[in-house]
């Protein structure tokens, strides 16, 4: 089965759609400065004239799994099996208790954040020294409130500030915990040994932080096919999106409750000129990137056999009478197929440049 730019210029917008998770999943982590490759014209569609995308040099993401990242993953196996029991004859809190409890900060009386319903351990968890300490001193259903001095050296905007903090603790519980022996790893997650337990927690870290690079080379291989190219990009389309993305983050801010404004200078640490001059550069990547991949995709013209298919459908657990009953099934699953095709694609012709 042959799929050509038809189908792939429908499908391609789910790999873009990754694209922007890489850009704002971690913001300004990756700095995308746009070249003087495209005009921004009022046409009625946006062109591209692709430049070279074989043989493309980019450096490439390596990265081992950690010891401690093992340890970390091992700790949270253990501790997503535990437990906890109301405490009902103590209302005051002790090392090793798990607290509930909610969060108001203020800087100068305004409200800048509000937590609710916070969970952490005594003693564990609780990476606030001074927190701690009113948590300690607090009883179920009391108020505590107490002023923080951020540190200078922090990464903080309000590095040398006084923060007013009021919470409410809610509830006191202990934690029922599994040890982790042969017993525990057979009976929750099929291995024999603790050893083996460690040799699959790595194994599944591995293949994570493969993918993961995996992504993030194909993001760099990107950049440069974007940089070699020509585009005329449609104003309007460009600000369609840039209005979009704008409300993604303002409905963000809202779930914080706060202002947009407030949540890019809390939350994000930059001021609105800067956030907006970003998003409207992440909004110009996009549309290069998608209009890059479709053309790439048309002019490679990706088979898809019936067992890439049916492995889909089986990755997904889609059987005959879902995709009868909804067709837009094998839509999707193409679009993920050949979405995988053009990373694999790419990142092969490529050439990953070391030290």
């Amino acid at each position: 089965m042959k799929h050509s730019g038809s189908i792939c210029s429908k499908k391609i917008l789910l790999i873009v759609s990754c694209i922007a998770l890489i850009i704002s999943g971690a913001l300004l982590s990756i700095e995308y400065i746009p070249q003087k490759n495209y005009s921004i014209k009022n046409e009625e569609s946006s062109l591209v004239y692709l430049g070279e995308y074989v043989g493309i040099s980019y450096s490439p993401t390596v990265e081992q799994v950690s010891d401690d990242e093992i340890n970390q993953a091992i700790l949270y196996n253990l501790y997503s099996h535990s437990y906890t029991e109301p405490i009902t004859d103590r209302t005051h809190v002790v090392s090793g208790d798990v607290v509930y409890y909610d969060l108001v900060i203020c800087h100068n009386n305004d409200i800048i954040q509000v937590k609710n319903d916070i969970c952490r351990v005594i003693g564990k968890t609780i990476n606030f020294p001074e927190l701690e300490e009113q948590l300690l001193k607090t009883e179920v259903g009391k108020t505590f409130k107490f002023s923080y001095i951020v540190p200078e050296d922090s990464e903080s905007i309000y590095n040398g500030e006084t923060l007013v903090i009021e919470g409410t603790l809610l509830s006191v519980n202990r934690l029922i915990e599994f040890d982790l022996n042969d017993d525990f790893v057979k009976s929750y997650f099929g291995v024999n040994t603790v050893s083996d337990f460690h040799d699959m927690i790595k194994s599944t870290l591995s293949a994570s932080k493969d993918e993961e690079q995996k992504d993030y080379d194909f993001y760099s291989i990107i950049k440069v096919i974007c940089n070699n190219s020509k585009f005329i990009i449609n104003k309007s389309e460009l600000n369609e999106m840039y209005e979009a993305t704008l409300s993604k983050y303002d409905k963000i801010a809202y779930t914080y409750d706060m202002e947009i404004d407030t949540y890019v200078k809390n939350i994000l640490n930059m001021n609105m000129g800067s956030f907006k001059k970003y998003c409207r550069e992440e909004c110009l990547f996009i549309i290069e990137s998608n209009f890059v991949l479709t053309e790439i995709c048309n002019r490679e013209n990706f088979i898809i056999t019936d067992a890439e298919y049916k492995a889909k459908y089986d990755e997904y657990g889609y059987s005959q009478l879902d995709l009868l009953r909804s067709p837009e099934l094998k839509n999707d699953v193409t679009s993920i197929i050949i979405n995988e095709k053009i990373k694999d694609f790419l990142i092969q012709v490529s050439v990953a440049e070391t030290n």
